[in-house]
């Protein structure tokens, strides 16, 4: 067995150096060949059973990604439907849903309106109706509950009571449906 040694900072120090594994009795008897095939087997399960986990994992996360990717298409999917079937579809004696739109988060919905012929001459332009406020969210509330209605029916479709309905008459602001209660524009 050699010497090594080196001054470092007025200190000398000395360690021996090993030129092979059979300088040292332990060395010998620990790392035998038939001790050295038992460590490599033993590292070599641990790491398949590292890659057997991560793999494991890594298919359970993407379960859970993949069947929230398909849960939250089929709820686009439906309110685009929704929004489809409410277009010209919802009417009441006085209006017609010209158009829909759900928010892509699912927690809104714009409308846009137009009147019947027979209520056509109710409406002064400009999102404003020539009828008391007390009426107009008397007509719109018939339209909402007739929207409440349809949306009920679909079971990926948004709670109706967790929407925020904007109401537009030809894209200017007529009111707010939100909680169960509406506001007109200016109130």
């Amino acid at each position: 067995m050699e010497e090594y040694s080196f001054n470092w900072g007025g200190i000398k120090l000395e360690t021996p150096v090993i030129n092979s594994i059979e300088e040292t009795p332990i060395q010998k008897r620990i790392l035998t060949p038939k001790s050295l095939k038992k460590i490599a087997f033993i590292l070599i399960s641990l790491l398949f059973t590292i890659i057997n986990l991560s793999v494991l994992s890594y298919m359970v996360t993407m379960k859970e990604v993949l069947s929230n990717l398909v849960m939250e298409q089929e709820k686009q999917i439906s309110m685009l439907w929704a929004a489809s079937f409410m277009s010209e579809g919802i009417v009441t004696d006085e209006l017609v849903i010209q158009k829909a739109h759900f928010y892509r988060t699912g927690k809104g919905l714009t409308i846009d309106i137009r009147p019947q012929p027979s209520f056509a001459k109710h409406f002064k332009g400009q999102g404003r109706f020539n009828v008391s406020d007390r009426e107009l969210k008397s007509i719109l509330l018939t339209l909402v509950d007739k929207m409440k209605e349809h949306l009920n029916e679909g079971s990926s479709l948004p709670e109706f009571d967790n929407l925020t309905i904007y109401i537009s008459q030809n894209n200017y602001e007529v009111a707010t449906y939100e909680n169960g209660s509406l506001k007109l524009k200016g109130e």
